[in-house]
């Protein structure tokens, strides 16, 4: 989290104005799938990972972790998160087969809340 806020810092001071956003949410088995598609052992990743939610619940933490950043900083920010989730459309069609990475359909979410947030 210092990190983080040593960015904004920084950016202040150099005279600029930090928007943060949170990630867009991610399909914990697209993901791990994906992880795994080179041979990779799914069983001992989940050995340590506990389920494969956990990933899911690990990024929300962290999109979490920045609004609170953005709300104790006095910084904007723009909910990508939220505007996956507020889409309507199953997540399955606003992300790519790994996962994790936005579709063109989930990249056009982005641009509408980007759009919107200027």
């Amino acid at each position: 989290m210092e990190s983080y806020r040593e960015a904004i810092r920084l950016l202040r001071e150099s005279g600029r104005t930090p928007v943060l956003l949170t990630l867009p949410p991610i399909h914990s088995e697209r993901y791990l799938s994906f992880i795994c598609r080179g041979g990779l052992s799914r069983e001992r990743i989940l050995s340590w990972l506990g389920d494969v939610d956990a990933i899911y619940r690990w990024q929300a933490k962290y999109s979490e972790m920045v609004a609170h950043i953005a709300a104790e900083e006095h910084t904007g920010i723009v909910d990508l998160r939220g505007a996956f989730l507020r889409d309507g459309r199953p997540p399955e069609e606003l992300l790519c087969a790994d996962g994790i990475h936005p579709s063109r359909e989930g990249q056009s979410v982005i641009f509408e809340t980007l759009r919107l947030a200027v």
